[in-house]
C-alpha cells in the first residue's frame, strides 16, 4: 500500500469506484479488478446500508426480509472489499477482514462505531451467471447469491487509507466453541451425536427468558440455575461452568450460539458469553442452554459418559515441544 499526495492508494484491495468517495480517489487506476463479485449488507444501529464490489449497481429481489429495505433491493457500488474466507467446523480464531477506504465519508462511518456499538455484516457472493445475463431487471438471491460469511464487526485498524474491520464469523456447530489450544482434540465425537456420543442433550440443559442483554461483551444473564452447576462452579478438576464450550438455542428462530464461559449467581441467575452476537437475541425470548465438554476424558465423566469416550486419555493435553516439559 503506498501514499502519494496524501492519498491512499486502494485499488490493491481491487475495490470499485464508488459515488460516495472524493474525486481524487476516482480514476482508471481504482477500477474494478476482482473477477468475483459480491454484495455486501451492513446493519448499523443508526442505518442499514447495502453496498457491492461491482462497478455498477446490483438490484436483488428475494433478499431475506431481515435484511432488505425494499424490494429489490438495490446496493450500490463502492470501495470495499474483504479477505479470504474459510468457514471450518473447528472452532478457529481465523476472522474476516471488510476494508474500506477511510476517505470515504459515506461509508466511513458505518465501520469507525466498531466495535462501541453491535455492527452486522453479511458477505454475500453473487454468481457470475447471474451478472452475465442481458440487461436484468434484478437478480434472483435464492438463484444466483450465496451467503458466504456474516457475523459482527469487532476490532478495527486504520493504516494507508483504508479501515480495516474484522468480522467474528457464526458458529456452526456445539463443537466450534471448543478452545483449541490443546495438542490434540482427543475425544473425536460430536457432543450429544446419538450415534457415537449416546448422551441425551435434553437431560443436560435448562430452558430460560433472557432478562439482560450486554451486546459490547456479547452476553446474556437468564434468571435460571442449573443445579449442576453449583457443584462444577465450585472447582475440583472439572472446575468452572458445566456449560463452558455448550451452546444455547435460540427457540424464536432456531440459531445457536456457542458458549465461551458462564458464571452464575446461586439460586438466582446465569451470565453466558456468547462467541458470537446476532440482533435475533432480545430480553424475554425463550433459549435452551446445553452442557458444554472440551472432549477431555475428565468432561466425559461428568456426563457418566466415559465407557463412550472416543479418545486417549493419556494423550498430554499440550505440546510439549511448545510449552515445555513439566513433572
Amino acid at each position: 500500500m503506498r501514499v502519494a499526495n496524501g492519498v491512499a492508494r486502494v485499488q490493491a484491495f481491487g475495490m470499485a469506484e464508488s459515488a460516495h468517495i472524493p474525486n481524487s480517489l476516482h480514476g482508471e487506476s481504482q477500477g474494478q479488478r476482482q473477477t468475483v463479485r459480491y454484495l455486501y449488507v451492513i446493519k448499523h444501529p443508526d442505518a442499514s446500508v447495502y453496498i457491492t464490489n461491482h462497478s455498477d449497481p446490483i438490484s436483488v429481489t428475494n433478499l431475506p426480509a431481515a435484511w432488505r429495505h425494499g424490494t429489490p433491493q438495490a446496493f450500490t457500488p463502492a470501495q470495499v472489499a474483504h479477505s479470504s474466507i474459510r468457514n471450518e467446523m473447528e472452532f478457529t480464531d481465523r476472522s474476516v477482514a471488510v476494508r474500506v477506504s477511510s476517505q470515504d465519508p459515506y461509508l466511513r462511518k458505518y465501520f469507525l462505531d466498531a466495535p462501541a456499538v453491535k455492527i452486522d455484516v453479511a458477505i454475500i457472493r453473487v454468481s457470475s451467471s447471474g451478472l452475465n445475463v442481458e440487461d436484468p431487471d434484478a437478480i434472483d438471491f435464492e438463484r444466483n447469491c450465496q451467503v458466504v460469511q456474516s457475523g459482527s464487526l469487532g476490532r478495527i485498524a486504520i493504516e494507508s487509507g483504508v479501515i480495516q474491520a474484522m468480522l467474528t464469523p457464526l458458529a456452526f456447530d456445539p463443537n466450534r466453541s471448543v478452545p483449541r489450544f490443546y495438542f490434540q482434540r482427543q475425544c473425536n465425537h460430536m457432543l450429544y451425536d446419538p450415534d457415537t456420543c449416546y448422551i441425551g442433550a435434553r437431560q443436560h440443559m435448562i430452558s430460560s427468558t433472557i432478562a439482560a442483554v450486554d451486546r459490547p461483551n456479547r452476553s446474556i444473564t437468564v434468571n435460571s440455575v442449573h443445579a449442576a452447576d453449583t457443584f462444577y462452579g465450585g472447582g475440583g478438576d472439572v472446575g468452572g461452568s458445566v456449560f463452558n464450550n455448550g451452546y444455547i438455542l435460540h427457540l424464536v428462530t432456531g440459531q445457536r450460539f456457542g458458549i465461551v464461559s458462564a458464571t452464575f449467581v446461586p439460586a438466582t441467575s446465569t451470565t453466558f458469553v456468547l462467541n458470537h452476537w446476532m440482533d435475533v437475541l432480545a430480553v424475554t425470548d425463550t433459549i435452551e442452554a446445553f452442557w458444554g465438554c472440551n472432549r477431555t476424558a475428565e468432561h466425559c465423566e461428568r456426563f457418566n459418559n466415559l465407557s463412550n469416550f472416543g479418545g486417549f486419555p493419556y494423550v498430554p493435553n499440550e505440546n510439549v515441544g511448545i510449552q515445555g516439559a513439566s513433572p
